[in-house]
């Protein structure tokens, strides 16, 4: 078993759980406060919770981050604080079956490795965002690399499919082919994320994943490898929604045979929405990898609004509510303006104020989220 940082850790129930805040707003919080270069510890657990109480002042930015922090420190105890690499080092003979199953290609299994750096020659990937690496035969130091830094519950195992499916492929290709990132990053995301649920009947943490590469794809800056990846979630399995695992197939087999105008042909076809919609999901897991690119975006508002609108569960008056919030009565009137002004609450009878009813049903369910404000 390996221990894991507590930034790891951290954010294992992060992506995880279904906080108030929203994530991508919340996420460089979480990031600035927790270090990848320090195992999660008693001390680790100390300083959350002496984040939690100082955010026990009742202002509203501080509410709302105290009941995210609480429930994920309640979360770590569950998800524990090691990643069980020789459990996943036993999974590789039955990875290797179905990744020759799924692309009918057949590969050697390639060595991992569990290490505190990369090699000296990858060091630029580490500081790139990698968490894993593939040196492939030929080179010095062949094998797949994982930083123990960056180990998770959430994308080792799945990075570990992931890793022997470009392995399988770069056997499978001559030397001189040239990647098309989009497209093999894209085959090995889907076909470790079917992989990894039929070994694990675990979509729970597939979810987890697809919110992570969501996050990062909005925080991270342009030259991280980790920001892209959420694109390619996007971008093959629509080509899937279309044809399924034959189209795959059949464009796998353009990809080894150097046709790059047939592969990138598609990039053209969902820019220009001429790519139909013909192939039906048949479980849980299909399903899952064809909704990649519906996820619906939550509307922005203040931590101040956001309370507000939380304890509008009848109509009040300002100065009601002012007590409520324990706001000053200027400061809740600027807020209300806000609010009214994004159609979020509204004047009813008696000069009283309501959540919008066109609003409520998003607010409820999780769509309308403040941002945390770290300016």
């Amino acid at each position: 078993m390996i221990r894991l940082s507590e930034l790891k850790v951290l954010e294992s129930a992060f992506f995880r759980l279904n906080l108030e805040y929203n994530k991508s707003s919340l996420y460089p919080f979480i990031e600035k406060k927790f270090s990848e270069d320090r195992l999660f510890d008693e001390e680790s657990e100390n300083k959350l919770s002496k984040y939690i109480d100082n955010t026990k002042d009742n202002l509203a930015h501080n509410v709302l981050l105290n009941r995210d922090l609480v429930q994920m420190k309640s979360h770590i105890k569950d998800e524990g604080l090691e990643f069980d690499e020789k459990k996943w080092i036993k999974e590789l003979p039955r990875i290797h079956k179905k990744i020759e199953k799924y692309l009918e290609l057949k590969f050697k299994l390639k060595d991992i490795h569990f290490c505190e750096a990369f090699p000296e020659e990858y060091k630029n990937f580490e500081l790139r965002g990698a968490s894993t690496i593939t040196v492939f035969d030929g080179n010095k130091n062949a094998g797949i690399y994982y930083l123990k830094k960056r180990l998770d519950n959430i994308s080792t195992p799945i990075h570990i499919i992931h890793e022997q499916i470009h392995t399988c492929l770069s056997q499978n290709k001559d030397k001189e082919q040239i990647f098309i990132e989009w497209f093999e990053e894209g085959i090995a995301i889907l076909y470790s994320l079917l992989i990894y649920y039929e070994l694990t009947k675990d979509l729970e943490t597939i979810r987890a994943y697809q919110t992570r590469s969501l996050i990062f794809s909005k925080v991270k800056p342009e030259w991280d490898f980790t920001k892209r990846y959420y694109e390619y979630m996007k971008i093959v399995p629509r080509i899937f929604n279309s044809g399924g695992f034959e189209l795959l197939n059949q464009l796998l087999r353009k990809y080894l045979k150097k046709d790059r105008e047939s592969i990138n042909s598609y990039l053209s076809k969902i820019q220009d929405n001429s790519l139909m919609i013909k192939y039906v999901p048949k479980n849980h897991i299909e399903n899952q990898i064809i909704t990649f690119s519906n996820i619906i975006e939550p509307e922005q508002i203040t931590p101040l609004e956001y309370v507000i609108v939380q304890t509008l569960t009848k109509p009040k008056s300002i100065d009601d509510i002012s007590k409520d919030i324990n706001a000053p009565l200027d400061i809740t009137k600027n807020a209300l303006n806000r609010l009214f002004g994004k159609a979020i609450c509204v004047l009813v009878k008696e000069n009283k104020i309501d959540v919008n009813w066109r609003k409520k049903d998003l607010f409820d369910r999780g769509l309308i989220k403040p941002i945390f404000p770290l300016n």
